[in-house]
Formats: C-alpha cells, sequence, structure tokens
C-alpha cells in the first residue's frame, strides 16, 4: 500500500513481494526439500496442491495451501470485528481440513 515505509536492502529500495508478486516463492531458500507456502486468496488451482521444483542439488516440493472460500476480510480492514471472526473461524475449518487431507492433497505434483 502506498502508506507503508519504503525498505531498503543493500542500500536499494525493495517493495513488499505482495505488490509485485502474490506468491513470491521465488525468495524461497533454493535448496532441496519441502516447503509449506501459504496463500490468502483464491487461485484457479485445488484447494491443496504439490509443485516440484528443481533446484541445485535436487528437487523443492512446494506444497500450497489455499483458502476453501474468499476470505471474508482484508488485511487491512479492522473495523469489522464479526469479518475477522469470520475469518478466524475459516482459517480454522481449513487448517482442520488441511490435517486432515494432508497426505491425499499432495500425493501427485501439479504442472507450474
Amino acid at each position: 500500500p502506498p502508506f507503508t515505509p519504503v525498505l531498503r536492502r543493500a542500500g536499494r529500495p525493495v517493495l513488499d513481494g505482495g505488490m509485485v508478486d502474490n506468491v513470491p516463492v521465488h525468495a524461497l531458500d533454493p535448496t532441496p526439500g519441502d516447503a509449506l507456502v501459504l496463500v490468502t486468496r483464491l487461485y484457479p488451482r485445488p484447494t491443496f496442491f504439490r509443485m516440484d521444483v528443481p533446484v541445485a542439488g535436487g528437487v523443492q516440493r512446494r506444497f500450497y495451501v489455499q483458502p476453501s472460500r474468499k476470505v471474508p476480510i482484508s488485511s487491512w480492514d479492522y473495523t469489522r470485528p464479526g469479518a475477522m471472526r469470520d475469518a478466524y473461524a475459516l482459517g480454522r475449518h481449513d487448517g482442520e481440513t488441511f490435517l486432515r487431507e494432508l497426505p491425499r492433497g499432495f500425493a501427485e505434483p501439479v504442472a507450474a
């Protein structure tokens, strides 16, 4: 958002990754292994999916989890306590579903 301070890295201005790429996975440590990527909005993909990405020395398995439906509040909207409770309930429900379906939900990778 335009009212956040400009951050600097190595003396150069940088932006929050969410303003450029809503899922800035290129910032992940590029080592082999597993990475859990939680997203806050809906994308045209399954609720849980896995992408296998070649990296130096092997493969990074990225496990993506997104909400089951649109989150009822934006990150900057703190004026609606009822919507905050609804968002919390959605996260709790989706988290419990994720734990229950984890083994099955990531069986096969999807194409990038």
